[in-house]
């Protein structure tokens, strides 16, 4: 056979591979069902009939929920809605009546959980409200001080098969301390062995709030788990700065049985730019794997009980048989800072905007037989094994892969391979290795879907992650810094005499100035609101913050012309443009100018496509001007981004 005989024989094999190969993905089964399942559950009590306001600064913050504060050791059979979303590769199960957790997840083949499943519901005074259940993953939002204040309550939920083959269980609610509305699109894929979680967050008022988005899972623990999580420091809650994976002492805290020393263990992994993590447990050759954007999810987090009694007992407060856990976390900033880790530390608080909206995207998926990871992305998990002589690589699939493999140093290929492969079918290769080509090697799959070096510099970052010492904590700006992270915990009587504290270092800082105003606005003293404004609009005519809250404090007033001139300089600025625009449309709603509401509701969407405020206005203008296909039209489009909305 001579060379072009040869090479057409490989076209033709891989265009009938193609076929093939197209025939097996075709042919796979996806389904969504809703069951009642009896569960056996330890339930909680009937709340606590006084006010969280009445009962500590702690629970206060988090009005109008009420708390529960009693359990029991003694299990019912009890009925829940279990959701279950099924491919050929993977079952997912979701608990809408419990925070719309995911309550577990199971790689079919091997029959192994990558994420945690606890088969009972032992609820345990341990979320802020009190009642908690382990296992799954759940969905945080806003101010979480220990876990979110909806996380064992029912939720709302909708089920969809979706025009791509994908199903949905899409979960959300309104927290009601913050006016802020959530939703968790839970996707699975006919064709991946990997379900996405989707999230949305929206905030429908004119006030900054809470901003903190966390998704944490949980996960087996036992001793041959090792942690893979990229990074070179693990940040504290209050801000301190500590080695990873190795500590002072010598110890390797990416083992979990290494973890045998104190109490316990939070570990916010920091110092690398990662867009994954995972978890790998030895013994089984199996293990899990999470990947979102570093742009929505900076945050990876490892939270562990105490390896002594300490930690040993909740054991069997939380389960009956299916052992200890541990968390893994993925969330929107680089720690979950206590109240003051920002008085100190480059780790502050952040604020939940006027009219903001936030959406993330994240990938479960299980990992097999691939002896630990190196990289994952959402087409797969790669782990290199390298010596002097050889290169061993595995990698486990999520998605069909039709693409070359290809393992370089500087300009020269080492190795290139056309693979084939169907999800979670692994590939291993041995190859040789050139002298001294151990180094600096690069291996990519396909175009876009999965790059990794051995270079481990090459996604190191440089961020300050200490404060230098010697600074002037009494400085304005440090009060007003100080300040803004009360507000954002929802301290406000702090937050308001640290902002007259920087008001009275200077008197003229604007951004003070305007948040004084804001929070005068919360208390409805809308005169001395209107005062500290315009001490600031005294000096700065265009400042976008004191425009805003101007605005929004004379529309309280029923000063509508006075409030929409406001918002009208309010727009100059990027960050206030689409909540601006949002608030003129809703002026022209009161003054039943339906022509203008539409056109500025149109100029909200503009510069928020996911600002929700305004295709409701939208969608009210459009019926009143008789416009009921545009309205029609528009209120898909709301349910497209939000299935759960109660307008719609």
């Amino acid at each position: 056979m001579n060379i072009f005989e040869h090479k057409a024989l490989l076209v033709l094999s891989f265009i009938l591979y193609g076929f093939f190969f197209s025939e097996v993905v075709s042919g796979q089964n996806i389904s969504i069902t809703e069951e009642i399942k009896t569960i056996k559950t330890y339930p909680y009590s009937d709340p606590n009939p006084i006010p969280s306001l009445a009962l500590n600064s702690q629970v206060s913050v988090f009005y109008p929920y009420f708390i529960f504060d009693g359990y029991t050791d003694k299990g019912i059979l009890k009925e829940w809605k279990v959701v279950t979303l099924e491919n050929d590769y993977i079952a997912v199960t979701v608990l809408p009546e419990v925070g719309g957790k995911v309550m577990g997840a199971i790689e079919k083949s091997t029959g192994e959980e990558f994420i945690y499943l606890n088969h009972v519901l032992k609820f345990r005074a341990i979320g802020i409200r009190g009642p908690w259940a382990s296992g799954g993953i759940e969905h945080n939002f806003g101010l979480d001080l220990g876990h979110a204040p909806w996380t064992s309550s029912d939720v709302d939920y909708v089920l969809k098969e979706n025009p791509d083959g994908s199903v949905s269980c899409i979960v959300g609610g309104l927290d009601l301390a913050s006016r802020t509305q959530w939703r968790v699109n839970i996707q699975l894929p006919k064709d991946k062995a990997y379900f996405e979680t989707r999230s949305l967050w929206y905030n429908p008022t004119p006030l900054h709030d809470a901003y903190l988005s966390w998704e944490n899972a949980a996960y087996k623990a036992t001793d041959d788990l090792q942690f893979y999580f990229p990074g070179t420091h693990h940040i504290g809650h209050g801000g301190d700065v500590s080695p990873w994976p190795v500590d002072k002492e010598g110890r390797n805290l990416s083992i979990y049985k290494n973890n045998n020393f104190g109490d316990n263990k939070s570990y916010h992994v920091f110092g690398n730019y990662p867009n994954w993590y995972g978890g790998y447990y030895h013994d089984t050759d199996f293990g899990t794997g999470h990947w979102a954007p570093y742009s929505d999810a900076p945050g990876k987090k490892i939270w562990i009980w105490s390896l002594a009694r300490s930690g040993a007992i909740w054991e069997g407060l939380l389960t009956d048989t299916d052992g200890q856990y541990i968390e893994a976390q993925s969330g929107v900033k680089f720690n979950q800072a206590s109240p003051q880790s920002g008085f100190d530390t480059p780790f502050n608080q952040l604020f939940m905007r006027p009219f903001y909206s936030e959406t993330k995207s994240e990938y479960w998926f299980p990992v097999k037989e691939t002896g630990g990871m190196v990289e994952a992305s959402p087409a797969g998990t790669l782990n290199l094994i390298s010596s002097k002589e050889k290169l061993d690589i595995s990698f486990c699939p999520n998605i069909p892969i039709q693409d070359s493999i290809i393992v370089s140093r500087g300009q020269s290929t080492l190795y290139e391979e056309l693979i084939h492969l169907n999800p979670m079918q692994v590939f291993q290769k041995s190859i040789p290795l050139p002298e001294g080509a151990a180094q600096d090697l690069k291996v990519t799959i396909g175009q876009g879907l999965l790059s990794y070096t051995t270079n481990k510099t090459e996604n190191r970052i440089a961020r300050p992650a200490v404060t230098p010492p010697g600074q002037d904590n009494n400085s304005a700006e440090h009060l007003f810094r100080q300040a803004e992270d009360m507000y954002s915990m929802r301290s406000y009587n702090d937050a308001l005499r640290t902002y007259l504290s920087c008001l009275e270092k200077e008197p003229t800082h604007s951004r003070a100035l305007s948040k004084v105003a804001e929070l005068s606005y919360r208390k409805a003293q809308f005169s001395e609101g209107l005062t500290y404004a315009g001490r600031v609009l005294e000096n700065n005519t265009y400042d976008p913050e004191a425009n805003f809250i101007y605005g929004v404090i004379q529309s309280a007033l029923g000063n509508l012309t006075l409030a929409e001139e406001a918002f009208s300089v309010a727009v100059r600025s990027m960050e206030y443009r689409s909540a601006a625009y949002v608030q003129i449309a809703g002026l022209h709603l009161q003054k039943q100018d339906f022509r203008n509401a539409e056109v500025y509701a149109k100029n909200a969407l503009d510069y928020n496509r996911y600002n929700v405020t305004a295709y409701e206005f939208l969608t009210t203008a459009y019926r009143k001007q008789n416009k009921l296909l545009e309205a029609g039209k528009n209120l898909e489009s709301l349910l497209e981004i939000d299935p759960l909305n109660h307008y719609a």
